[in-house]
């Protein structure tokens, strides 16, 4: 599947409706949707972020007393917690699209408003790939949106690109070990005092954090 199909699909379902058929306030109860599910994705980043810090914290002080498998039982657990960290954000990045796609869709109804029908109709002529397309990008006053409309529908390789490293991205290979290694290395030989490590977070519930999209989808 194409990401800007994809993405279209997460904001509209397998309906083939026009976008611009749905009523504004539908528009506006999706980017109050978006808005709630950035934050509750913020949340989880800054949970995980947590973990990953007191993690590396524990790691540290086990090589500092010579205790090679509580370094090594904190370094697997980081990872993990690095690769769910990294999920998370590329969730983050695929809402940040998704929400100004549909802040695009919302000007298009304010730009109708302020001028006349044909730059309504030019967009009602797209397909809503082609509309995700050119709406995805960035968000845009309706003056730069009635300037895009002469090339849209043009391939945005860039969207494409920018799209596909956000899902790309989920669970990268992990490269803490070589990372915490150099750093506790380097630390050695600069000073020999370690401070305390800070305290355990508890285990986190993030079970509902998975390789895929599908949690973004709106309903």
């Amino acid at each position: 599947m194409q990401p800007i199909t994809r993405l279209g699909q997460l904001l509209f379902g397998d309906s083939t409706d026009h976008p611009l058929e749905l009523d504004k306030s539908e528009h506006r109860d999706k980017q109050v949707e978006l808005d709630h599910k950035r934050d509750q994705l913020s949340t989880k980043r800054d949970r995980l972020q947590e973990r990953l810090d007191s993690l590396r914290s524990e790691y540290m002080a086990a090589k500092d007393r010579g205790d090679e498998n509580e370094a090594e039982t904190a370094l697997r657990e980081a990872e993990q917690v690095e690769d769910r960290l990294e999920t998370v954000e590329g969730k983050l990045d695929v809402v940040d699209q998704m929400s100004q796609t549909v802040s695009n869709f919302l000007n298009v109804y304010e730009m109708r408003e302020l001028r006349d029908d044909r730059y309504w109709e030019r967009l009602m002529e797209l397909d809503r790939d082609e509309l995700i397309e050119m709406f995805s990008q960035e968000t845009m006053s309706t003056e730069e949106m009635t300037q895009r409309l002469d090339t849209a529908g043009v391939a945005a390789e860039d969207v494409v690109s920018s799209f596909s490293a956000a899902t790309d991205r989920l669970h990268a290979n992990s490269d803490l070990r070589d990372e915490w290694e150099a750093e506790f290395e380097s630390r050695q030989s600069t000073d020999d005092t370690v401070p305390d490590p800070e305290a355990v977070f508890g285990d986190l519930d993030d079970a509902d954090v998975d390789d895929d999209l599908s949690d973004l989808q709106l309903s």
